[in-house]
């Protein structure tokens, strides 16, 4: 689940149209009105004022274009205007809220007086590092208002996209200020819907029309140009990977919950943050949970290949793997990852599905809009665009030469190219689940004035009261109780940041405590703190019932030896 792994967090520094029934692409240099159907701005101005208000009224005005057009033997091209729309709107509201995740956890995780101050990594890395090796904005400044600021123009910058202003270049800022983040964020920021957002995001903007406004806005006229054929199959190659990675990533680990189907027994209970439908399935039949594993690796498998084919088969594969990430978004709290799979699945729907769905003047509006070329925004966008779909190709065939031949293959310059390029997260590898977690360990972090009476904090999220049901938080994310799952999995040495954690709540800091839902010392902090792991399993019905407990726990053992200020300063000089 975190970058390039799913085992636990990378490292703080960066390494690494149709002929009669049959769909047909067009190729890349198909520019124009020509390539819009029944579309283009003169055939409009032509209509009778009659046809066009019975356009507007329904949508049958063009269903019936587009099929006298079939009837006739001539061309229908697949078009993907609506596509794009949904699919560059739907990537600035999942900015939006990745940015005011972050806006409300920022002082807590990155501020001068948080857990992982990205001021003072800036500091230890100055002079040591420079921009293209740690490609961030905070190197101009890492102050708690600039970090806020970059939220808040993160927030704006998404609002402005998905208002249809300037949609590209607004896009591009947003990718600028989320790398920022996830440059210098270390632990907090290595999961990999982080990186997968950034490579959806920088092709966002790249599939984006940069006119200056675009539909529905009506008080400026639209100059959208048609939308990229080239960045639409590097969006479902994106797509490919992600989906068949996940699926071989669990075979090629050689786990052997994954190759005796047993791995969702355990899946529903042990995942991060379960919600209520994971109680539920948890209580499912092994031979129904067995049954549903082999369904999901012939989705991640399988269908995957079905995005290559005609409309038919992209449709098939759209149902598998949207319904596969419907089914996640369910059971467990993804942050927005489900939301931007489903977003990618979305590349799959040309327009003629989309048109069922849209109001018929925004579907014209667009349309029109589209089949406009030639202006200066596209012009710029041009400039842009080209270069980066050539930088991205050869990315991605770097990428398949390392995953294949760990690289040997790959020239020097092509290597040195290839460590550039994965800083900037423009091609990412993913695998989720490679290995099942079998067992939940959880992290109780207790405080103490003396010795005896030991009180426990509460996380907002992560279970902890047996009592509390799983919660439901996604698409937010809070990081804190996700890096305390991953914690768990290892040892306090292995954690670090867990001992910054420690001292921050040793000495009653504000902002880290407010990431915290019940701190037992409000007052004063406490004298001694201490971390115990308890292996916690979800209760059944009955139990639910007699109890009113979600959860059942047994001691493990001792995670964090009893600490005082003292001596974690001690450590930490």
């Amino acid at each position: 689940m975190t970058a390039g792994s799913d085992g636990g967090p990378s490292p703080q520094f960066p390494e690494e149209g149709k002929k009669g029934a049959t769909s047909n692409e067009t190729p890349e240099t198909s520019t124009g009105a020509e390539k819009i159907n029944s579309g283009s701005l003169d055939e409009v101005t032509r209509r009778p004022l009659g046809h066009s208000v019975n356009n507007l009224l329904n949508i049958s005005g063009i269903a019936e274009r587009d099929k006298t057009a079939a009837g006739e033997g001539k061309r229908v091209t697949d078009t993907y205007v609506l596509c794009r729309f949904v699919v560059v709107r739907g990537v600035a509201l999942i900015y939006l809220i990745a940015f005011l995740s972050l806006f409300l956890q920022v002082d807590g995780l990155f501020g001068k007086n948080g857990i992982l101050p990205i001021s003072q990594f800036m500091e230890a890395v100055s002079g040591r590092y420079q921009f293209g090796e740690l490609p961030t904005v905070f190197w101009i400044s890492s102050s708690d208002s600039f970090l806020k600021g970059a939220c808040v123009g993160g927030m704006l910058s998404s609002l402005v996209a998905a208002a249809g202003i300037l949609t590209g270049p607004a896009l591009l800022l947003c990718w600028v200020l989320y790398l920022s983040f996830l440059t210098t964020g270390a632990d907090f920021m290595s999961f990999q819907w982080d990186i997968l957002l950034l490579e959806t995001g920088i092709l966002a903007a790249l599939w984006a029309p940069w006119a200056m406004a675009s539909p529905p806005l009506r008080n400026w006229t639209g100059t959208d140009g048609p939308p990229s054929r080239i960045v639409l199959w590097l969006l479902r190659w994106l797509l490919f990977r992600l989906m068949f990675m996940s699926g071989m990533c669990k075979l090629m680990s050689g786990d052997e919950t994954w190759w005796s189907l047993t791995a969702l027994s355990y899946h529903y209970e042990t995942q991060p943050l379960p919600t209520p439908v994971a109680w539920l399935c948890n209580m499912l039949p092994l031979w129904w949970q067995q049954l549903s594993c082999l369904l999901m690796f012939g989705i991640e498998i399988v269908s995957p290949f079905l995005i290559f084919g005609n409309r038919l088969t992209r449709r098939i594969a759209f149902g598998a793997l949207a319904g596969l990430q419907i089914l996640i978004l369910l059971s467990g709290n993804y942050t927005f990852f489900n939301l931007l799979s489903i977003l990618l699945c979305f590349t799959l729907i040309d327009d003629s599905l989309w048109k069922r769905i849209f109001p018929v003047s925004l579907v014209d509006s667009l349309r029109n809009a589209s089949a406009i070329t030639g202006t200066k925004w596209q012009l710029y966008q041009k400039v842009l665009v080209l270069p980066m779909v050539a930088l991205l190709g050869l990315a991605n065939l770097c990428m398949l030469n390392v995953q294949i031949t760990g690289g040997e293959a790959l020239p020097l310059p092509m290597r040195e190219f290839w460590g550039n390029v994965r800083q900037l997260h423009l091609v990412n590898s993913y695998g989720l689940f490679a290995v099942m977690t079998q067992k939940r360990i959880e992290i109780i972090l207790e405080g103490s004035n003396d010795g005896k009476e030991w009180l426990a904090y509460e996380f907002p999220f992560k279970p902890g009261d047996l009592k509390r049901p799983p919660p439901i938080v996604a698409p937010l994310q809070p990081r804190l109780d996700w890096q305390m799952w991953f914690a768990a999995l290892g040892t306090v040495e292995g954690n670090p940041w867990f001992l910054s954690f420690s001292q921050k709540i040793l000495q009653g800091d504000k902002t880290v405590s407010a990431l915290l839902s019940k701190n037992p010392f409000p007052n004063a902090p406490p004298i001694f703190l201490r971390a115990q792991s308890f292996e916690y399993h979800f209760t059944n019905a009955k139990e639910l019932m007699s109890t009113g407990n979600w959860w059942k726990r047994t001691y493990v053992g001792e995670y964090m030896p009893v600490a005082t200020l003292q001596n974690q300063l001690e450590q930490e000089r």
